[in-house]
């Protein structure tokens, strides 16, 4: 503590230091004090910044009244004390601005009211207000007058928007006046429509009655002319009518005494074809017993055909077997030669060869044998079918020759009885060709039942004997004869096989029984001899068992045609048989139809005189009436021509009638539309007229049309003017600066004590700097709180001011200690720095990008945003924290860093490699 102590009386001893000690104290206080106080409330002295302005408008006429929007804006700006306003001429004012003696020139044209008046022109005009300012005099006084500018814009658009409100209220009052007698006009056109509705209700009720009557009216017309054209088309009809029956009666006149004689003639030759049905039906019980018969022969013959049928898969089992046993019985022949050469070639092989044909000979005897029996089955079901199928071929025969008699009879009968019947009527004289035909359809109507009925069994008969026409029997036959023929051939065959291998057989058997070699060959010839007759039989049997299988699939086929056929034909005879058992059952009918018929034909030969006299009474009346008819179709045209000529006037009237009544109910509706309508115009007239009338205008209506909007400002947190503004940067600014100047001034590189430590010499500078620092902090806050200053909190604005001016202090003393002269230079440039980029004058997003990068990197911006917080409260608890936080740490870094900077200059100077006492000696000689 000696050399702090001593580095006090040192200063308090030298009174040109000590008086530097306490001048550097104020320096901050002058500093902020000067600035802030020369900028404290610039924008509240307004008033006293020199503005000029020229009127050049006329005066115009606006809807009667005078509008003179100039005059009435200088009135307004004498009694502004927001800027000095100065009234000039054009020369003076131009004159002024060139001088500097004003800031701002406004200029009011010529055409400014009549531009204002312009408002409802097709092409409205805006009022130009023109102004000129001098930047190089000073730029925020033309920032001042711009604003003052604007202001003075909206003030003359409230005014001359007010003069617009009076004139059109003015002219809201006059269309009152007009709405009234509207109304008044209204409620008369209503009168007239309410009389105009009444005489068209009477109209319209009139063309009503009109129009109903002429539609009556025009039905009548068109009911008469419809049924007159009725009654002449009937007329002409019944004329026509008239003519024919006079004609027709005439003729009937004529025909009724050869219709007499041909009536006799019927009856005749109705007696005739009783007779003739008589016969027919008798036929017709001989024809139903023919097709009984041929039915019964049918049948059996069907019956056998599907046994014959039957057999023929036997039949062609037995030719494949017996084709089968010959292939084994040629395999054995040509075994049996080839053993036959070899047998002279050794005794040795004798043995073996004989046991291998013995069991060749045994395969062959079996095979001969299947052979045989093959033969047998095919020779009796041959034999048996044929003898069977010559007895159904002879039935077939004659029932068919019976069916064709049938038919025959019945055909030739019953063309012979209808012929009959017509020649007999066509050939009664006295009687016309019409009414014969009459006769012969009433006649014929009998006939037709019977003749239907019947033809049923014709087709039948007809169908059955195109399928028997189809079968071709001889062919039958003869494919029959051949099959027996082949079978023959192939016994003769077998008999001959079956012969030569039994002589082989046996020549084998004495060979094998026989002693010596002679024996052994002479049987060897004999077996040679035998094989080949074998060979020569097989041969035939070969050929026959060819020609048996050529015939087998002609056979199958004739055979199953016979089947088909015979099934057809039994089931044409069958309907045929069922048809001739009707005929019969129907012929009793036809016989009694017969005799009906002849008692017809009497009756009416009895009437037939009767017949004669009513005619010719017909024939009189008939003439008069056609005369009558004749007469009044003569007359039905010019009837008919009357009625249409009315038909066609009454149309023409009912048309224009139901017109002009729809014409008049529609007016009646537009009436009535017409009047609501008027009766609502006239209140909603009467009712604006009236609110018109209710409505007054006074200086407060027009004021709020003119200005109908008020600007609200709510402070987060209050400043009351650009002094309170600008402290928080001018007192950050004031204690760097005096912390750089007591660093100039002061030696601080001295020691007050020779021999003393390094870290005594750096707490007696410690102190100096330490006491410096908190009393340009005092100094500098309590008195600009005298001079007006009012922050929102006193602790935190003098503990901010404290913890600068600490934190500023030793960066600097470490600058100057360590590098001394230029050290200083370095916190000079520093502070021109930090004035452009602590953010302290215009807020940070409005500098440029390397300002706005500095930023968070320099000691005074957290001063500045302490300050604020103190001053303000604006910034946040949290900011004012972090920004005391961030100078505490510059501090505490700046006084350690200062140690050790001391320590090492101390080491440099007991080392004699520094001159450290008199680097700062006046006219000291320079190393």
């Amino acid at each position: 503590m000696d050399m702090v102590k001593n580095e006090w009386k040192k200063l308090f001893k030298n009174k040109i230091l000590l008086l530097s000690f306490v001048v550097i104290l104020f320096i901050p206080l002058l500093y902020a004090s000067f600035f802030l106080k020369s900028v404290w409330d610039p924008y509240g002295k307004t008033g006293d910044l020199p503005v000029a302005v020229v009127n050049n408008d006329k005066p115009v006429d606006y809807n009667g009244q005078t509008m003179d929007v100039g005059d009435q804006l200088v009135t307004k700006l004498k009694s502004n004390k927001e800027l000095d306003w100065n009234f000039l001429s054009k020369e003076d004012a131009e004159q002024g601005l060139k001088d500097g003696k004003y800031y701002m020139i406004v200029t009011i044209p010529k055409d400014f009211s009549k531009n204002a008046a312009s408002v409802l022109d097709k092409d409205p005009k805006k009022m130009e207000l023109s102004y000129k300012t001098n930047g190089s005099l000073n730029y925020l006084g033309q920032v001042v007058s711009e604003q003052g500018a604007k202001q003075l814009k909206s003030e003359v658009s409230a005014e001359v928007t007010k003069s617009y409100a009076e004139a059109i209220f003015d002219k809201i009052k006059e269309s009152g006046e007009g709405f009234a007698q509207a109304a008044d006009g209204s409620g008369k056109i209503k009168d007239g429509l309410v009389k105009s509705q009444e005489g068209n209700k009477t109209i319209s009720t009139n063309l009503k009655t009109l129009a109903d009557s002429s539609l009556t009216f025009k039905d009548g017309a068109n009911t008469l002319e419809v049924g007159l054209k009725t009654y002449t088309d009937g007329v002409n009809t019944a004329a026509a009518g008239g003519d024919k029956l006079n004609d027709g009666v005439s003729t009937l006149a004529a025909g009724v005494g050869p219709l007499k004689d041909g009536v006799a003639a019927l009856d005749g030759g109705a007696t005739k074809l009783a007779s003739g049905v008589s016969t027919y039906t008798s036929g017709v019980d001989t024809l139903a017993g023919g097709i009984n018969q041929a039915y019964t022969g049918s049948t059996a013959l069907s019956d056998g055909l599907n046994k014959m049928n039957g057999s023929v898969p036997t039949l062609a089992s037995g030719i494949t077997q017996l084709n089968n046993g010959q292939k084994s019985l040629a395999t054995g022949l040509d075994s049996l030669v080839d053993g036959s050469n070899k047998l002279s070639a050794g005794l040795k092989e004798l043995d073996g060869n004989l046991t291998d044909k013995q069991g060749k000979i045994a395969q062959l005897k079996q095979g001969m044998n299947d052979l045989q029996q093959g033969i047998d089955q095919l020779n009796k079901s041959v034999n048996g079918e044929d003898a069977a199928l010559a007895k159904q071929l002879a039935a077939l025969q004659k029932s068919l020759s019976d069916l064709q008699n049938g038919l025959t009879f019945i055909k030739s009968n019953a063309n012979f009885d209808a012929e009959a019947i017509k020649s007999k009527i066509n050939a009664t004289a006295g009687v016309s060709a019409e009414d014969k035909q009459k006769i012969i359809d009433a006649i014929q109507a009998d006939l037709d039942k019977e003749t239907q009925k019947s033809a049923t069994q014709v087709a039948t008969v007809e169908q059955l004997q195109s399928g028997l026409s189809g079968l071709d029997l001889a062919a039958i036959q003869t494919q029959v004869t051949e099959l027996q023929t082949g079978v023959a051939k192939i016994s003769a065959g077998y008999q001959a096989v079956h012969g030569g291998t039994n002589e082989a057989f046996n020549s084998i058997h004495q060979a094998i029984n026989g002693s010596g070699s002679q024996t052994l060959l002479g049987g060897a010839n004999q077996l040679t001899a035998g094989l080949k007759s074998a060979q020569a039989g097989n041969a035939k049997l070969v050929a026959g068992t060819n020609q048996l299988n050529s015939q087998v699939p002609t056979l199958t086929s004739g055979v199953g045609q016979l089947a088909a056929g015979s099934a057809n034909m039994e089931n044409g005879l069958s309907q045929l048989n069922d048809g001739g058992n009707q005929l019969a059952s129907n012929s009793g009918a036809l016989r009694s139809g017969a005799t009906e018929l002849q008692g017809g034909t009497n009756q009416l030969a009895a009437k037939v005189p009767t017949l004669a006299g009513g005619v010719n009474q017909l024939q009189a009346g008939s003439s008069q009436l056609a005369g009558g008819l004749n007469q009044l179709s003569a007359n039905s045209p010019k009837l008919v021509s009357g009625v249409g000529q009315l038909a066609d006037g009454s149309s023409k009237i009912a048309d224009g009638s139901s017109k002009l009544a729809n014409g008049s109910f529609q007016l009646g509706d537009g009436l009535t539309k017409l009047t609501d309508g008027s009766t609502e115009l006239t209140d909603k007239l009467a009712d604006g007229a009236q609110q018109v009338k209710d409505t007054k205008a006074t200086d407060k209506t027009f004021n709020m049309i003119a200005a109908p909007t008020k600007l609200a400002h709510n402070e987060y947190t209050h400043v009351s003017n650009y002094g309170h503004a600008l402290a928080p940067y001018v007192l950050s600014l004031a204690l760097y600066v005096g912390a750089l100047v007591f660093n100039f001034i002061m030696p601080i590189r001295r020691v007050s004590m020779e021999g003393q430590p390094a870290y005594k010499w750096w707490l007696s500078k410690l102190s100096l700097g330490f006491v410096a620092a908190v009393a340009m902090a005092l100094l500098e806050g309590g008195i600009m709180i005298a001079l007006g200053l009012r922050p929102d909190s006193i602790v935190e604005f003098f503990g901010t001011a404290i913890i600068t001016a600490l934190a500023y202090m030793f960066l600097i003393m470490l600058l100057a200690m360590t590098f001394d002269n230029p050290g200083r230079f370095i916190a000079m440039v520093l502070l021109i720095v930090q004035l452009a980029g602590s953010g302290g004058t215009f807020p940070m997003p409005l500098t440029g990008w390397f300002f706005n990068l500095i930023h968070p990197f320099l000691p005074m911006t957290y001063s500045i945003y302490a300050f604020r917080e103190s001053l303000a409260a604006g910034m946040g608890p949290n900011v004012y924290s972090m920004s005391m936080l961030v100078l505490t740490i510059i501090m505490i870094a700046c006084v350690g860093l200062l140690y050790l900077s001391m320590s090492h200059l101390k080491k440099r100077h007991d080392a004699h490699e520094s001159a450290l006492d008199d680097n700062q000696k006046l006219m000291a000689l320079e190393n």
